[in-house]
């Protein structure tokens, strides 16, 4: 063979091989939190297959609305693992990566080295950033993947630059109250004004559910749509997002969580539906996975629905109960904010202790404070034995005893005869100060549509929203 014709075949084949290497891009965390570090920005997944080295990186950050706000800037592989943890078990977790960063100047920044690649599988690497806690807030952070090269080929990049930027949350803190479609639409419909949308920062309308299939139930509903729309109205051009509440679904989000073709589905239909109803967010309220295969299969299910949601602009929210069955590493990490049910326990069901324990129980768990938001009842619950049938509305309580003090948090019902604890007017203001003390996210409310009105003395609403409003930075 001649050195001319043998130079033309090896100069194919290498062209060849650049075109088999691949790589694919996307964004996952919608949220993000000034003085907060190691926020991934953007993901970018080798594809299967590609076995060799893995050379170089580059990274462009032209959406971004303010440069000086991103402090450090890193890269991490959490190998075939598509979420980003860095407190999962060690086989899932995420880990920085030895190669040596570049800057270019202006927005561009690379990473060199030489890394090695599986022989099997796909490989994913992270841009991490740390967020300044001068960064103003809804300061866009966007990235975009302009070179991967592989083996000292260039790869195909799909998607370099996933639609949509992150954006800096904007206010001190978050209150989420969660409000029922049907006490919107039929049993309290004068109860929610415009006036409660200057106290809040999101409000999660409760609910839809997902079935064994991963497809939603009850999205189309007349009455659940005319609920939304009411939702809109009352809100105007408030900044507050209204979040799709996923519920009363555990063996629906079992079955799902466990396929990945119905996690795919149930992904893809999200996607479909929030934008089609103008949701800003999707809540998930499991109640409860069973089992670490359970958790686990919910952070696979997170994975496929999050970055679907990114490209709507939608946070990804879950519930769970600190005290009985704690959410674990992989789901948390994947969270823009989880809502801790601190009620419902056995005796006093709510107490100040009691929601100081779930704090710290998801502080232990590696939860970053800003995204611990700590909830309160707006109910009461049976002291001597839990009775969920026996639970009372507040407007309940204040109507049957119209004489009873704020600083009040007990009762006995004229009927069952059994004595209630709830939260008074003086425990929420209390809670509502602790959490500004602990320096936490913020407060959700179960029960918000069992209150009395805003103009009532006695409204915990106007309670809470004395000393937590939905305020700036």
């Amino acid at each position: 063979m001649s050195r001319i014709l043998e130079t033309l075949i090896l100069s194919l084949c290498a062209g060849t091989a650049a075109q088999a290497v691949e790589a694919v891009c996307s964004q996952t965390q919608p949220v993000f939190y000034a003085g907060l570090e190691k926020q991934p920005l953007l993901r970018v997944r080798i594809a299967d297959g590609q076995a060799g080295k893995l050379d170089k990186l580059t990274f462009d950050f032209e959406g971004t609305s303010d440069l000086k706000s991103i402090g450090n800037v890193t890269l991490y592989c959490s190998g075939g693992t598509p979420y980003f943890s860095l407190n999962a078990p060690d086989h899932y977790r995420a880990k920085p990566v030895d190669m040596k960063m570049v800057k270019k100047g202006g927005r561009e920044i690379s990473f060199a080295g030489n890394q090695n690649l599986p022989a099997s599988g796909d490989a994913y690497y992270w841009l991490v950033v740390d967020m300044k806690k001068s960064a103003p807030g809804n300061a866009k952070v966007d990235a975009e993947c302009t070179n991967v090269t592989v083996n000292g080929q260039q790869a195909k990049i799909e998607n370099p630059s996933p639609a949509g930027a992150a954006k800096v949350f904007p206010f001190k803190y978050r209150v989420v109250p969660y409000f029922r479609s049907s006490n919107l639409v039929d049993w309290f419909p004068d109860l929610l004004q415009p006036d409660h949308f200057k106290l809040i920062t999101d409000i999660i309308y409760f609910n839809v559910s997902v079935d064994q299939e991963g497809n939603i139930v009850g999205g189309e509903d007349p009455k659940f749509l005319q609920g939304l729309e009411k939702l809109k109205k009352l809100r105007g051009k408030r900044p507050v997002s209204i979040i799709l509440g996923i519920a009363h679904s555990s063996p629906g989000l079992k079955a799902t969580s466990a396929s990945l073709d119905k996690r795919m589905k149930l992904a893809k239909t999200l996607g479909e539906y929030v934008k089609k109803h103008g949701f800003d967010g999707v809540d998930f309220d499991w109640e409860y996975p069973d089992n670490d295969e359970d958790w686990q299969n919910f952070a696979w299910l997170l994975c496929e629905v999050k970055p679907v949601l990114f490209e709507q602009g939608c946070s990804v929210t879950a519930a769970f109960t600190p005290y009985y069955k704690m959410a674990s590493p992989s789901v948390l990490d994947q969270l823009d904010w989880g809502n801790t049910m601190s009620y419902d326990k056995g005796g006093e069901h709510s107490t100040m202790q009691a929601m100081l324990d779930d704090i710290n129980t998801c502080r232990k768990a590696g939860m970053p404070d800003c995204k611990i938001v700590a909830g309160v009842p707006f109910y009461s619950n049976e002291v001597e034995n839990r009775n969920w049938d026996e639970q009372k509305g507040y407007s309940y309580i204040v109507s049957s005893f119209p004489r009873m003090k704020a600083s009040e948090n007990t009762f006995v019902d004229p009927k069952s005869k059994k004595k209630h604890y709830f939260n008074g007017p003086d425990l929420i203001k209390q809670k509502g100060q602790e959490i500004i003390r602990q320096k936490i996210g913020g407060v959700m409310i179960w029960g918000y549509d069992t209150d009395v009105p805003l103009s009532n003395a006695r409204s915990l609403s106007a309670a809470l929203g004395n000393v937590m409003k939905a305020v700036a930075k």
